[in-house]
């Protein structure tokens, strides 16, 4: 059964978002996932803005 929604992979380490991606391209079919590397910066920058 498909669903026909896109997914969107973002990850900030490329190869566990490519390797997802793959994954769901099986099941979905190559044209329905699209993997994006993010970078957010450094922990330290994220925890600056948690508080």
């Amino acid at each position: 059964m498909r669903l026909g929604a896109r997914c969107v992979i973002a990850d900030i380490e490329t190869s566990a978002g490519q390797k997802a991606a793959r994954n769901l391209a099986s099941e979905f079919g190559q044209k329905q996932v699209l993997f994006l590397r993010t970078n957010v910066g450094s922990r330290s920058d994220v925890r600056k803005t948690e508080s």
